[in-house]
């Protein structure tokens, strides 16, 4: 009888620290799923090329855990080349947005870029502004004439077109893209026969 008595008083003591115990795991095991929640937010945002995002995702990780290997270490690599990196994610990003219909018809160019900028915003459902800047001292390139009518083409092919039919270069950088005339040339070349049987014509 003792000695069940004594069983029960261990049992009954031992109950309340396996429970304790367990109320401690539970919650590592939420600390950690939240700390892998933000650390995935953190890198897709900095595979979007939002560095900001990225940067406060992270805020969010080192409050739960200071001593994340993989956060520290995309923190390093948001210091080292935060601009550079979000640049060129602007410019992976355009090449998976397929535009339906470009019909550019002997337009300027700045008018051009205005509804290239509409179209991307529309296909991203607002999600990605390419801001279009024309750094032009002689104020020339923005009047130069661009025809362009392909169907379901990636944003990055367009800008790359333009630049040829105006004789110009891109510069993404990360929150704007910057078309500059390329060695001081006036004239637009014209477009090739084989690009527009690219197979996006219709």
């Amino acid at each position: 009888m003792k000695r069940s008595m004594t069983l029960l008083m261990i049992a009954l003591a031992v109950c309340p620290m396996a429970q304790g115990q367990d109320k401690v795991v539970k919650e590592r095991q939420r600390r950690a799923q939240q700390v892998n929640a933000f650390y995935n937010q953190a890198y897709q945002a900095y595979l979007d090329g939002d560095i900001a995002e990225a940067k406060l995702a992270l805020k969010n990780v080192f409050k739960l855990n200071p001593n994340h290997a993989q956060s520290y270490a995309l923190k390093l690599k948001l210091e080292r080349g935060g601009n550079d990196i979000a640049a060129q994610n602007r410019k992976r990003a355009l090449t998976k947005v397929i535009i339906p219909r470009i019909d550019f018809n002997n337009l300027e160019l700045s008018l051009a870029l205005e509804q290239l900028n509409a179209l991307i915003m529309k296909e991203t459902n607002n999600k990605f502004t390419p801001n279009f800047v024309i750094h032009d001292k002689s104020k020339t390139l923005k009047d130069k004439k661009v025809t362009l009518d392909v169907r379901n083409f990636p944003a990055s092919e367009a800008i790359r077109f333009l630049t040829e039919l105006t004789n110009s270069s891109v510069t993404y950088e990360q929150y704007s893209i910057t078309f500059r005339p390329r060695g001081g040339a006036t004239e637009a070349p014209a477009a090739k026969a084989d690009e527009k049987k690219s197979g996006f014509d219709e």
